[in-house]
């Protein structure tokens, strides 16, 4: 490597100077810019400060100011409760005294009321016992002739106990709490060979009512209806999703198959004849559901 001569020595040595006067011109430049700059944050934090100190002394004015208004306020407030709290003892009582004197008015006329439905309803049962008592023999001869008509008629006296049955039935299940409207009879459907016939069926919508009837009801009866009950829904699948009930009613119900039937979850219903059909179930009874899902 060649020596450097002294002349290029000195070119270099100059470069050197430029550089360092130029380094140092903007040094100062800087220096002098950084003094502009504290200058003016001094000023704004200055304008700053005075601008807090009167947002401040404002503040304080303002909290000063809402705090008498508050207790202004507070004072009107407790005032106006006082007032309120009078008044509504005064309603109170006033109400007391109205309500004492409506109690004592209402408990005199029920008691005037009570005695005169007390008299009427002796007067009634009086009444409704001659009356029970006229029917009760009606009945027996209505039935009597019934029975005697049973061989006249034939095979068509399944038909006629069914024409006594329909026009009371719809209302003798509505007054049971089923909300039943519509009323099908003489339901037939065949199934792999077997045929199926349901005599009556009450409808709601929701709940249907499977009716057999019979001029006499015996235990046979019942096992049988029983059995189509478990297989309805094979029959007549336009029914599945309701709740399904039986009941079983007839000119003659002995007692003992009565029981039977109200054991096994059936309604019973007697037929009187003259379109009466009355329901010997009591209060106490629970029908049963003949649903797959809730027998299963």
């Amino acid at each position: 490597m060649a020596e450097l001569t002294e002349e290029q020595i000195d070119q270099i040595w100059e470069m050197f100077r430029a550089s360092d006067a130029r380094w140092e011109q903007r040094q100062a430049e800087l220096d002098r810019r950084f003094a502009e700059t504290e200058a003016l944050r001094r000023q704004s934090q200055a304008e700053l400060d005075r601008r807090f100190a009167e947002t401040e002394a404002l503040r304080r004015q303002s909290q000063a100011e809402l705090d008498r208004r508050l207790a202004e306020t507070d004072a009107q407030w407790k005032e106006h409760m006082a007032e309120l709290d009078r008044r509504r003892a005064e309603t109170d009582a006033r109400w007391a005294q109205r309500l004492a004197e409506t109690d004592a008015w209402w408990n005199r006329r029920r008691a005037e009321t009570d005695a005169r439905l007390d008299q009427r309803i002796s007067e009634t049962d009086a009444r409704l016992d001659q009356r029970f008592a006229e029917t009760s023999d009606e009945i027996k001869a209505t039935n009597r002739g019934l029975r005697q008509l049973e061989g006249l008629f034939g095979n068509q006296w399944g038909r006629l106990i069914e024409a006594l049955v329909k026009p009371g039935v719809l209302a003798l299940f509505q007054q049971c709490g089923h909300k039943v409207t519509r009323v099908y009879e003489n339901a037939t459907a065949r199934v792999n060979g077997y045929i199926m016939e349901i005599d009556i069926i009450l409808e709601d919508g929701v709940d249907i009512i499977v009716i057999e009837v019979k001029s006499r009801l015996s235990v046979d009866d019942v096992n049988d209806f029983l059995a189509d009950l478990d297989k309805f829904l094979v029959h007549f699948p336009r029914f599945a999703g309701y709740q399904i009930y039986g009941a079983v009613a007839a000119l003659e119900v002995p007692q003992d198959v009565a029981r039977y039937a109200y054991r096994r979850g059936l309604y019973v219903v007697e037929v009187s004849g003259d379109d009466m059909v009355q329901m010997l179930n009591d209060a106490a009874f629970r029908p049963r559901q003949f649903n797959p899902e809730i027998e299963g």
